[in-house]
């Protein structure tokens, strides 16, 4: 009877056969039978090793140890009968519950790394260590997931408890609550970490999300009810792969909105992993899940202390979001990332479900001593006792967690979690051990964290709402309590890690290596020859990895005919898989390393058409594949960021000025970066991963070659603009860019090519024409006329016009136009010639106004900076600050032009009072009496200045014109202001004056009349 092959859907299932011959195990695509007694040890959800999976029917195999059985259809694992007890002693189910969960092999993601490198065949021993998980594999997931925390810092700005939490939960399988007011990004956290873990079986994330509220009951929790079974035996049963338990990740969004039965049931789904149904339990796949509420956590905790305390202390990490930065300057920063520049991604690194599994295989390795043990001890019970000081203390504080063993139990994986989340991002070189100055991390886990304490003081200091106010100081006294109560630790002396020791089980059996074999007698003619060794020693020979794939599949062919034996086949299969790492690894390392004589391109293709052979679907040859493509990507880089492209002319052609052949070497430079970026596109897009974890080496390399390609524009630039020169004798600007556009628009087309391999806009034209550019237009302005100040702002519109129509608008600052525009009104701010000693009267004083400017120059740079810093003016939310804006970029110019300025501008005014107040003390000496001094002023027409024409209220509005530009020149205006309000309070006195005199003659003389 031909025993049967099944296989699962990772490629790493072992099946039975139903004759006692033998069982099979799974090899890539092939199933190889192994004859004996010989087993395969793999994990199973009990976390125990399994015996031979004994086959029930041709769609359904069950573990013996834990019972666990997985469906072909269903591809999924489930309990075979109403009980999943295990068979084993109860002391070893105690270790299994003791190491965690664990997940079956047989369909599930194994707790054993199956790399095709390596097969683990014989007696049934331990579970592996993280020993022996792929180096390979776990140097890509450090990699992977430094480069994904990395960018979650860099986006979430303020945030970094609340990553570091995130970065333990995965790494210990551990909870976390996110608490917060709305609108502080806990949703688009959660999108953003667990929306990105791919599941490298179904590239999809292995992710349950559901919004909680009012109507949400169990069934959406733990999956609908199995009706066909409640039907036929009255059983309720669920199925829970479709609930929280069939994923690995799991985002449930305002968790404290469901009823309080809801969260008593999600209870046990949360801590044990598993649900139950009387004497049925149903474990599940679910490993960390990340909840969100609205509401402050300390609300929370006085509504209903009991059920919700439990809730609590069943999540391993609570952290608090505030609503506010403290940093005012850092929403500026977050609004440039997320809502500036084109709409890239900002999150481009992935991390899988699998590079998870390798990373906690890891924690599972780390040591905690003895002393460890008691220092936690200690530490948790001081802790324990400051934070019930506390709380009779202050009635209003409410601790977020109190330390119950749970708690306590916990704190070990958290410890452990700590020192491999401190390997990935922050010592490499560490070892698997927990240390004394490892306790800091558990404030994550013990308080609420949050801000830091300098973050917490500035949020205090200017927070008005009350509920953030107290939520802000349960964060702050939470982390005095910790961080007294870890200074106050006496030290803890830590145990040497022991060796490791090996010593043979009870029940291994030792075969000897000659065992089965039959003694050669000298009469027997010599052994056939071994096909299958000799072609896979031709194989190894060849250095071919095309050979050696073929080899291996024909040997697994000819396993699965039956025509070799299965452990021979194995061993054969262990060589050529060595030989083919080997291979592979020089061969990344050789090109690498420059080894290669051959052109970067090249060596490129060669790496990736190799790692394309190499894959055939496995774990194993993916994760070496994966390592070759990153080898790939690192020469991609490394040549991008060393001069791709450029040559020894690029010297020459900068030294003779030929700006043909700077153009010609400007292309090739860009030519070899598309070459190179269209080469780093398909490596990304099958999933290589920069093996030192650096993901913007691309963008510095591009930065690089873009200040080298300006310089070689600049070359080409100036021989163009030096003929327009000379064909534009006017030298108008838009004569000479008219004669350049052909020029401009080549910069244009180098600029969107540079900006294709950049993922940004490129600033070429403007690093190229900006300096340049602003010296001819300087040449521009000293030739406008610059006494008539309206027509200079026409000048500046029409100027600001053709550099937008050129492509230009940004490649000169608005303060240079602003300089600029100040010399030249300067230039044409002469002081007209007063004569002394001539009489003052109104026609003098309209010949002195007619020479004056009728605009002041304070006036024109603010009406220039509405046209030259238009965009900066436009987005000022009120006028106010738009008016604030102007002040802005006038203040930019230098000191001494603006002191230039402010003093013509006050001169100016200085000149016209001075006239107005010689003209009214000429009238003053008029002493003849009220009446005729009355007729002289009134004859004078000096109040037709001053009242009719409002020369008075015009200078005081120029004078606040002038402050308003020029804020640091306020004191000056001021004593302008001053002699402008003395003048008119003077004149305002002796006028009225004069009135009452002759009132009181005419009231006199109308009184006599009367009398006689």
């Amino acid at each position: 009877m031909r025993p049967r092959s099944r296989r699962c859907s990772s490629s790493r299932a072992i099946t039975s056969c139903p004759s006692r011959g033998g069982s099979r195990f799974c090899l890539g695509s092939a199933s190889v039978p192994i004859s004996g007694r010989t087993t395969a040890s793999f994990g199973c959800p009990t976390g125990a090793r399994s015996t031979r999976l004994r086959a029930r029917s041709a769609s359904r195999c069950r573990c013996m140890e834990c019972s666990a059985i997985r469906s072909r259809r269903t591809s999924r694992c489930g309990p075979a009968s109403r009980s999943t007890a295990c068979s084993r002693p109860s002391a070893s189910r105690a270790r299994a519950r003791a190491s965690g969960p664990r997940r079956c092999t047989w369909g599930c993601r194994s707790s054993f790394i199956f790399t095709f490198s390596s097969l683990y065949l014989g007696p049934p021993g331990p579970l592996p260590s993280a020993a022996m998980v792929d180096p390979i594999r776990l140097e890509a997931a450090s990699n992977r997931f430094r480069a994904f925390f990395d960018e979650l810092h860099h986006l979430f700005l303020e945030r970094d408890d609340v990553l570091l939490q995130l970065t333990l939960a995965l790494l210990s399988r551990e909870h976390l609550l996110v608490t917060g007011p709305p609108g502080t990004a806990k949703s688009q956290l959660a999108s953003a970490v667990l929306g990105r873990i791919l599941d490298e079986e179904t590239g999809a994330p292995s992710l349950y999300a559901r919004q909680i509220g009012e109507s949400t009951v169990q069934t959406d929790l733990i999956g609908p009810i199995d009706f066909k079974t409640l039907m036929e035996t009255g059983r309720t049963e669920h199925f829970t792969d479709e609930g929280m338990l069939g994923a690995v990740h799991a985002f449930l969004d305002e968790i404290f909105d469901g009823r309080d039965m809801l969260l008593r049931s999600a209870l046990n789904v949360l801590h044990e992993r598993e649900v139950k149904q009387g004497g049925q339990v149903k474990r599940g796949r679910i490993e960390c899940a990340l909840m969100t509420t609205n509401r402050y956590i300390a609300d929370v905790l006085e509504s209903s202390r009991e059920t919700l305390l439990a809730f609590v202390d069943r999540i391993a990490f609570v952290s608090f979001v505030p609503r506010g930065f403290a940093d005012p300057n850092q929403l500026g920063l977050v609004l440039r990332r997320h809502v500036g520049g084109s709409s890239r991604p900002l999150l481009e690194s992935t991390l899988s479900v699998q590079d998870l599994d390798a990373l906690q295989h890891l924690v599972d390795e780390v040591y905690v001593s003895d002393p460890v043990c008691d220092g936690l001890a200690m530490l948790l019970e001081r802790f324990d006792r400051e934070l019930n000081a506390a709380v009779r203390a202050d009635p209003a504080f409410v601790p977020t967690r109190y330390i119950s063993t749970r708690t306590a139990v916990r704190s070990g994986r958290v410890l452990r979690a700590a020192v491999v989340a401190d390997r990935l991002l922050h010592n490499p070189k560490r070892s698997l051990e927990v240390l004394p100055s490892d306790f800091k991390w558990l404030r994550l886990h013990l308080l609420l964290s949050g801000p830091t304490p300098d973050q917490t003081e500035a949020l205090i200091g200017r927070e008005s709402d009350p509920n953030e106010r107290r939520q802000l100081g349960i964060v702050r006294t939470e982390r005095s309590i910790f961080e007294s109560c870890l200074a106050q630790m006496p030290p803890i002396h830590v145990k040497p890690r022991p060796a490791a020791v090996d010593t043979p089980r009870p029940d291994a059996v030792t075969v000897p290596a000659d065992a089965g074999k039959k003694k050669k007698r000298k009469s027997e003619p010599p052994p056939p020859e071994d096909k299958p060794r000799v072609m896979v020693e031709q194989a190894i020979a060849s250095k071919d990895a095309t050979r050696l794939l073929v080899a291996m599949r024909e040997l697994g062919a000819q396993a699965r005919a039956g025509s070799i034996d299965a452990a021979h086949a194995g061993a054969l299969v262990k060589d050529a898989t060595g030989a083919l790492t080997a291979l592979v690894l020089r061969r990344g390392i050789d090109a690498a390393a420059g080894g290669e004589t051959r052109p970067i391109g090249e060596v490129v293709r060669d790496l990736s058409r190799l790692a394309a052979e190499i894959e055939d679907g496995t774990a194993g040859t993916r994760a070496v594949a994966r390592w070759l493509r990153g080898r790939a990507l690192v020469m991609v880089d490394e040549a991008a960021g060393h001069a791709a492209g450029a040559s020894s002319t690029d010297l020459v052609a900068s030294i003779i000025d030929d700006g043909t052949e700077a153009q010609k070497r400007a292309r090739a430079r860009i030519e070899a970066l598309e070459s190179l970026y269209e080469q780093r596109r398909e490596l990304l897009g099958q999933g290589a991963v920069h093996e030192t974890g650096e993901e913007k080496a691309w963008q510095r390399a591009v930065a690089a070659a873009e200040d080298d390609i300006t310089i070689l524009l600049d070359i080409s630039l100036r021989s163009v603009v030096t003929s327009a020169l000379k064909s534009a004798p006017s030298r108008r600007l838009a004569e000479v860019l008219a004669a350049i556009a052909p020029e401009l628009d080549r910069l244009d087309v180098m600029a969107t090519r540079l900006a294709g391999v950049r993922g940004a806009p490129s600033s070429l034209k403007e690093k190229v024409t900006g300096p340049r550019l602003g010296a001819l237009i300087e040449v521009v302005f000293k030739g406008f006329d610059a006494r008539d100040r309206t027509a200079l702002v026409r000048e500046v519109e029409a100027l600001v016009a053709v550099l937008g129509r050129a492509g230009l608008a940004r490649a000169i600052a608005a303060e240079a136009f602003l300089g600029w525009a100040a010399e030249a009104l300067l230039r044409g701010d002469a002081a007209p010639n007063v004569g002394e000693g001539q009489t003052h009267d109104y026609d003098g004083y309209r010949r002195l106004r007619g020479t004056e400017r009728r605009v002041s120059s304070a006036y024109t740079l603010a009406e220039i900076a509405l046209v030259v810093a238009a965009e900066g003016v436009r987005e000022a939310p009120s006028p106010a600050e738009a008016a604030a804006a102007i002040a802005a970029a006038c203040g930019k110019l230098p000191e001494a032009v603006r002191g230039r300025v402010v003093a013509g501008d006050l001169a100016r005014i200085g000149r016209s009072l001075d006239y107005l107040e010689r003209f009214w003390r000429d009238l003053e000496n008029h002493a003849d009496g009220a009446e005729a001094s009355l007729r002289a002023i009134v004859q004078s027409r000096f109040f037709d200045l001053l009242w009719d024409e409002g020369a008075l209220t015009r200078f005081a509005l120029e004078a606040r014109n002038v402050a308003e530009v020029f804020p640091a020149h306020a004191a000056e205006v001021d004593a302008v202001r001053h002699r402008i309000d003395a003048l008119d309070a003077r004149t305002r006195t002796a006028v009225t004056e004069l009135f009452r005199q002759r009132s009181d003659a005419a009231w006199a003389q109308a009184l006599r009349t009367g009398n006689a």
